[in-house]
C-alpha cells in the first residue's frame, strides 16, 4: 500500500484525527445536511441500507466534533467523525 493510499483510507472519518471536514459549510443547518448527505453517499439509503443509532457532539483540544453512530445491514456498528468547528453554533 502506498503512503497516499494509506492516508486516504484513514481519512474517512473513522477517528478524531481523521474527522471529515466540510470547508465550504458556513452554517449549522448546512453542516448537518452535509453530514447526512455524506452518510447517504457513502453507505446508501438511510433506514434501508443503514440505520442511525446516535449522535454525540464533543469538544477535544479546542475543536468541536459530531460523532454519528450508524448500524449497517451486516449488524456492524460504525462511528463516523465530523469536524464541525468552523460552523458549530452559526445560524443563517
Amino acid at each position: 500500500m502506498k503512503q497516499g493510499e494509506e492516508m486516504e483510507k484513514k481519512a474517512i472519518g473513522d477517528s478524531l484525527e481523521y474527522a471529515i471536514k466540510f470547508t465550504e459549510i458556513k452554517t449549522e443547518s448546512d453542516g448537518v445536511a452535509a453530514e447526512y448527505e455524506f452518510l447517504a453517499e457513502r453507505y446508501g439509503i438511510p433506514k434501508l441500507e443503514w440505520y442511525f443509532q446516535k449522535q454525540t457532539c464533543i469538544s477535544h483540544q479546542g475543536k468541536r466534533y459530531d460523532i454519528i453512530k450508524i448500524k449497517l445491514l451486516d449488524e456492524s456498528i460504525l462511528d463516523i467523525y465530523f469536524d464541525i468547528t468552523d460552523w458549530f453554533g452559526k445560524h443563517d
